[in-house]
């Protein structure tokens, strides 16, 4: 009898179980890391909307030999919601690897989701593995760099110092009003922040003459380079303060290049398209940053009030038209009758056939529309063909390093 049949999959009950747990995460995933083993252990039962039983293990006997955490955040794609659970830490026991058990914790933590009301789930994982889950590649990566010699030519009038935790109110405004063009970022509150402040080392304000906060980010050593992660702005306009202040760090430390972590319609990754600089995004198959669907349907009700927003900008808000999605052999023709849209479980007209893989690409704006109706051979009127077109935009979608579990 394989292993496999005698193990259990659950949450932790006792404060045993759920100290032994984070000490096999701990051990996989940070084991050279103090500070992220603190916030694990410590902090990280405060995570807002943390549950005990989001930390979940499989057991073979009284022996804990893989383990996980859920975290349950809100996504925004533009004027939609979403409940998502992040899954992280997933780690197994060395000598237990390679029989199963961390894909039968996988399918209990999917379930879980699924039972709980959530509408989608990510996670940044190895290759080959997270896809037999329905995961698909959805979050790629984004970064622009620039040489600290031109960084250094850029000026600013506001003073640089480290920021204090009790600004954390203020840094969560200045994300938001940067953030609103990619879609995937998480909506923050004051104790996200708190929470994750002091296993993200050096974070930074840009002070008006007045000490008020009117830019932040995050600075850190990556190789030869300055890292700047979470950049976030009061206006556009303050781009260029933001590079002189990174560009002078770079150069107190030595650092060669400043590398800034954000998606390419971010005001600071605009700004720098003018300038000599290296924009590039990377993206893995089947690994890296992955999404999938806990209930579809629920989530496509959900994505009504961001297909309205955009439908309302387009050439098509005055159409009367459908589209089916047949997603996995299921029906959801989605319909839009002069700016009002709604979405009902039954075959309409104008099929399209793909995969919720696919689908998620598409809601994400990860991939084109047309690229899938032409690889599909769909028969979709003109009409219909716009209206995909204006629901389903390509953009970039982005989840924020600081927010990753």
């Amino acid at each position: 009898m394989s292993p496999q049949s005698h193990v259990r999959t659950k949450p932790v009950e006792t404060d045993e179980e759920l100290r032994v747990a984070n000490g096999l995460m701990a051990a996989v995933h940070a084991a050279d890391d103090s500070e992220a083993r603190n916030w694990l252990f410590d902090l990280g039962g405060r995570y807002p909307g943390y549950r005990r039983e989001h930390t979940r293990i499989a057991k073979l006997g009284e022996e804990i030999v893989s383990a996980l955490r859920i975290a349950t955040d809100t996504m925004a794609i533009g004027e939609s919601r979403l409940k998502l659970g992040g899954i992280g830490w997933v780690a197994t026991a060395p000598n237990r690897r390679k029989m199963g058990f961390c894909r039968l914790l996988m399918q209990d933590a999917m379930d879980y989701l699924a039972r709980h009301g959530y509408h989608v789930s990510v996670l940044f994982g190895i290759p080959d593995f997270y896809h037999r889950f329905g995961f698909t590649s959805t979050l790629a990566e984004h970064t622009v760099s620039m040489d600290t010699v031109e960084a250094a030519t850029f000026h600013s009038t506001l003073r640089l110092r480290e920021a204090r935790a009790a600004e954390a109110p203020v840094l969560q405004r200045l994300h938001a009003q940067c953030n609103g063009a990619a879609p995937g970022s998480l909506v923050r509150s004051a104790a996200h922040f708190v929470n994750r402040w002091n296993s993200w080392k050096t974070w930074y304000v840009l002070a008006d003459a007045d000490g008020s906060p009117e830019a932040y980010f995050i600075a850190r050593p990556e190789g030869a380079c300055m890292r700047i992660d979470d950049v976030g702005m009061a206006e556009p306009g303050l781009a260029a303060a933001v590079v002189s202040a990174a560009g002078a760090l770079a150069s107190e430390g030595s650092f060669g290049q400043v590398r800034f972590y954000v998606p390419p319609l971010h005001p600071l990754a605009r700004y720098l398209l003018q300038f000599r600089s290296r924009h590039e995004t990377a993206v893995d198959r089947d690994a890296g940053g992955m999404m999938a669907f806990n209930n579809l349907p629920e989530t496509l009700e959900c994505m009504i009030p961001e297909w309205e927003s955009l439908l309302a900008a387009s050439i098509a808000h005055e159409s009367r038209t459908e589209a089916t999605l047949i997603v996995s052999g299921r029906p959801y023709c989605v319909r839009c009758h002069r700016g009002a849209i709604d979405v009902i479980p039954q075959t309409g007209m104008n099929k399209v056939s793909l995969d919720q893989g696919q689908l998620m690409q598409l809601m994400m704006g990860y991939i084109y529309v047309d690229d899938v109706l032409a690889a599909r051979r769909a028969l979709v009127s003109t009409e219909a063909r716009l209206f995909l077109r204006s629901i389903f935009p390509k953009r970039a979608p982005y989840f924020w390093p600081f927010d990753r579990f």
